[in-house]
């Protein structure tokens, strides 16, 4: 049985858990459910998003804050667009689900984040982008490129902040800056 049946409750649990009971049963779930949280190595922890990197490699994203509802779309957008652009220097998008908080996704792992990158490479990248994919980056920070070692080649996350140029779909850092404003989040916190 894999771990997401597991997690889910989706397929029957082993005949020796039947054999204990429920209440033995729900005891292995919840372990088995604390030793996956153990696996995953927290990236990003912050009031807009968490980050983190499960056992598998997979990069798992959970939106909160201002805008999250927002956000998430513009990502899953944004993520889908670049995939069928043929983009190879992006996340791919493995799962998104609406349903769960403000947002949940799952993406591929593009490397770490970088500690140092020359202004004019990571130009370069957020330049590519837009002209060979049509996408403007708004976050375009060294903070949202990785390198990844098995590829050998530089990447761009996070796409919160980001506009489709074909369509002109997107959501930008000063739209979230003014929704702060107007709504008083940052008092809040």
């Amino acid at each position: 049985m894999c771990s997401k049946q597991l997690l889910t409750g989706t397929a029957l649990p082993p005949l020796s858990l039947i054999s204990q009971g429920q209440n033995s049963f729900q005891q292995k779930r919840c372990q088995f459910v604390n030793l996956v949280k153990n696996f995953m190595h927290d990236i990003k922890d912050t009031k807009q998003a968490s980050v983190r990197i499960a056992w598998d490699g997979k990069v798992h994203k959970r939106y909160r804050g201002p805008m999250a509802r927002q956000r998430f779309e513009n990502e899953v957008r944004v993520l889908r667009y670049l995939e069928e652009k043929g983009c190879d220097f992006v996340p791919k998008l493995l799962h998104a689900d609406p349903e769960e908080g403000d947002g949940y996704i799952v993406t591929t792992n593009c490397g770490k984040v970088v500690d140092k990158i020359g202004r004019d490479k990571a130009d370069a990248l957020f330049k590519e982008l837009e002209e060979k994919y049509g996408v403007r980056h708004d976050d375009a920070f060294p903070r949202n490129i990785t390198y990844n070692d098995w590829t050998g080649r530089f990447n761009v996350i996070d796409f919160e902040f980001a506009t489709i140029l074909e369509t002109g779909e997107g959501l930008t850092l000063g739209e979230i800056e003014e929704n702060r404003r107007e709504t008083g989040w940052e008092n809040k916190q």
